[in-house]
């Protein structure tokens, strides 16, 4: 085989790794480049796609600026790639036909957490469906990997009872074929599935807002007021621990539009001094029916915050001296943004992005937001301002990246 060709099976090892355990993939010495790569897709033929491609997946930055640039570079380069050449390409049973196609299925199950739930179902049907033709031709290996890579991510995202039955399903399927490895996936699919149902007994049940914004949806600008770079947190062994993958700009989140910027707002505790408990004054000054805020908190892990801990609070101002609370409780509307619980649900937010950084990947657990809802009691009445105060001293420090109005 020609170096291209074993390049593009490595490919679809990579990016199962890169569903499964973030971009980091192992790869041998002959195939990382350590060289700059540029994330412009070149307008050439499927070839120079390929090979495009290929440098993208071997990349592996070093210097921190360059991998922060990676992260928030690399996958949206790696689909805009793929998708050109499923629109070049021919002849729809080769080589690079089928890696773009992995690709794409591939991205879609990483990105699972932004869709609305009706995208995500036809997500999991896709997977699903590529499986039963792999199966089918009897080469399902990395279609059985990508079908655990699919209901672990509906794991982390908080939706256990589906989170099994996709494991049992895709189990079930998987032990038909006759290859002994790709069968032997199905009974670890099958133990995660009962201990999920075993950990659902005494887990929160989740019940989620309702998504549906009808009026018109204005992001509240607190870039004044924001206090923390969040693409690249330096420190220690938690070097690049940050959010370069969370996508800047208007950006939907199941439906709700955010505009996500550098900068984010975080409250401090006891042992986390270098940022304020509360932030004051966020100018909103207008009527609205919702506000929607993307959330999390930072040192929250499960078992150091009891459920129904009320860690933080947005204190709402209108402008006749009136005031609202809107709580953020543990367990309820957020948990910590590294997922070390196995995605533990909550009972009325919802989870919207999943994304890995460097420092999470050493430890093998992705990262995630919350989107959280609020209706105004009084929505006939001008909302001059917020503040964002920690409300608890327990060792939790919230964070909100971004809210937006609707009115």
């Amino acid at each position: 085989m020609n170096r291209l060709v074993v390049s593009f099976q490595v490919l679809g090892l990579l990016a199962i790794a890169a569903v499964a355990w973030g971009w980091a993939a192992e790869a041998s010495s002959e195939q990382t480049e350590t060289t700059g790569i540029d994330y412009v897709v070149p307008s050439g033929d499927v070839s120079e796609l390929q090979s495009y491609v290929n440098r993208l997946v071997t990349y592996r930055p070093e210097k921190p600026a360059d991998v922060v640039e990676h992260r928030s570079k690399f996958r949206p380069a790696l689909q805009e790639a793929a998708e050109r050449i499923l629109k070049q390409e021919k002849d729809h049973g080769s080589e690079a036909y089928e890696a773009a196609r992995f690709i794409v299925l591939s991205n879609r199950v990483y990105w699972f957490a932004r869709a609305v739930p009706v995208e995500q179902r036809r997500v999991i049907a896709a997977v699903r469906d590529y499986l039963d033709e792999k199966l089918k031709h009897g080469n399902a290996e990395e279609a059985a990997a990508l079908a655990a890579a699919a209901a672990k991510t509906i794991e982390q995202t908080g939706q256990w009872d589906w989170a099994a039955e996709t494991y049992e399903s895709f189990a079930a399927r998987v032990k038909t074929s006759g290859d002994e490895q790709v069968s032997a996936r199905a009974d670890s699919m099958l133990a995660t599935a009962a201990q999920l149902r075993a950990w659902g007994e005494n887990a929160p049940k989740p019940s989620p807002p309702e998504l549906a914004p009808k009026g018109k949806l204005t992001p509240i600008d607190f870039s004044k007021k924001a206090d923390v770079d969040n693409t690249e947190w330096f420190g220690d062994s938690y070097h690049g621990n940050g959010l370069a993958e969370m996508p800047k700009g208007d950006q939907d989140f199941c439906g709700v539009k955010f505009r996500i910027t550098q900068r984010l707002m975080q409250l401090g505790y006891s042992d986390v001094t270098t940022v304020p408990s509360a932030i004051d004054d966020i100018a909103v000054n207008q009527k609205l029916r919702k506000l929607y805020f993307l959330q999390a908190t930072k040192h929250g892990n499960w078992n150091h915050v009891i459920d129904g801990t009320r860690v933080a609070a947005y204190k709402v101002h209108y402008a006749d001296g009136s005031e609202a609370s809107i709580p953020v409780v543990f367990g309820k509307d957020v948990r910590d943004w590294w997922i070390r619980d196995h995605g533990r649900p909550v009972t009325q937010g919802r989870v919207v992005w999943t994304g890995r950084n460097p420092a999470a990947d050493k430890e093998g657990v992705m990262l995630r937001f919350y989107l959280g809802v609020w209706e105004n009691p009084h929505p006939e009445k001008t909302i001059a301002r917020l503040d964002f105060v920690k409300t608890d001293s327990t060792n939790c420090a919230p964070v909100c990246l971004a809210i937006t109005a609707e009115e």
